[in-house]
């Protein structure tokens, strides 16, 4: 997948409640390991239908890679976080 490509999917489109103004990094993972990390800089509630669904209630971020935090890519979440099986695609972490 191309960078541009992993950001469009990670920015995504959201069904997240006003918790989300809190968030700070989202991590990009597939199966339990760090792709990428953006920094938000800030959430705009979706306007479109994309993909079936209706985008009423989703969200998405504007944001940018967190150059201080690379040193996450390649590494795993699955140990500390248990999220191997988890259903829901957002986990706050402090």
């Amino acid at each position: 997948m191309s960078t541009e490509a992993l950001y469009e999917v990670t920015r995504g489109s959201w069904v997240i409640g006003k918790r989300r103004e809190k968030a700070r990094y989202a991590f990009a993972l597939f199966r339990g390991i760090v792709r990428a990390v953006y920094r938000i800089d800030r959430w705009y509630p979706a306007t479109e239908k994309r993909e079936g669904y209706n985008a009423s209630n989703r969200w998405y971020f504007d944001g940018e890679v967190a150059s201080d935090l690379l040193h996450y890519i390649g590494g795993s979440v699955i140990a500390h976080h248990g999220i191997a099986n988890a259903q829901n695609p957002i986990r706050y972490v402090n």
